[in-house]
């Protein structure tokens, strides 16, 4: 799942998800439940100097997610 810097939400830009096959070299990447995410280099520069963390709700069955300030930018698994 490819994690990627769209125009929208508060702020101008936004976080978005798409289906995609991945990179031969993501900037960083994370897998949880047997499903890789990535970001691409040209999309870090959104969450530098902060920690991503991606959630599942199942009351809103919407993917949920949270950024921290955080040095080095790593991606976490709740």
């Amino acid at each position: 799942m490819r994690l990627f810097v769209r125009y929208g939400g508060v702020g101008g830009f936004t976080l978005g998800l798409k289906k995609d096959k991945g990179l031969k070299q993501p900037c960083i990447s994370a897998t949880k439940d047997d499903i890789t995410f990535f970001i691409a280099e040209e999309d870090i520069w959104f969450l530098e100097d902060q920690s991503l963390l991606v959630d599942y709700d199942t009351t809103r069955d919407d993917i949920v997610f949270s950024r921290e300030l955080s040095l080095p930018l790593t991606m976490q698994e709740k």
